[in-house]
């Protein structure tokens, strides 16, 4: 019988806090700089943003993703859905709850599909 490596909670939590980081990080960025480079430095006002991404929560910069053109590009719905199931696993890491293996692998999928199709 083959038996799997111990792996170590704190070092798969800290992996995927790296991932969520990796991220959240990198769709913000797009996210400010494609709206901005379409509407100009005051789109937040032209679309009535009360707060500034930087301090927007996960699945609310997911949503501009499905509202705000050009963005609506970027993803297919196959891969917004992937996108969605963030937000239960961000939660569980952001309250340092354990993630299982199935989690971990929906960070890597949408980590791959983010540095796939988002090329800043």
């Amino acid at each position: 019988m083959i038996k799997e490596p111990y792996k170590n909670p704190s070092e798969v939590m800290s992996s995927a806090y790296t991932l969520l980081y990796e991220i959240e990080t990198r769709l913000k960025n797009y996210v400010n700089w494609t709206l901005m480079k379409n509407y100009g430095l005051k789109w937040q006002y032209k679309f009535n943003e009360a707060r500034p991404v930087e301090s927007k929560s996960l699945y609310e910069i997911i949503s501009y993703f499905e509202k705000y053109p050009p963005l609506t590009e970027c993803f297919t719905p196959i891969e917004l859905e992937s996108l969605s199931k963030l937000t239960k696993v961000r939660n569980k890491i952001a309250h340092m709850h354990d993630i299982t293996d199935l989690e971990f692998e929906i960070l890597r999928h949408c980590s791959f599909i983010i540095k796939c199709k988002l090329k800043l």
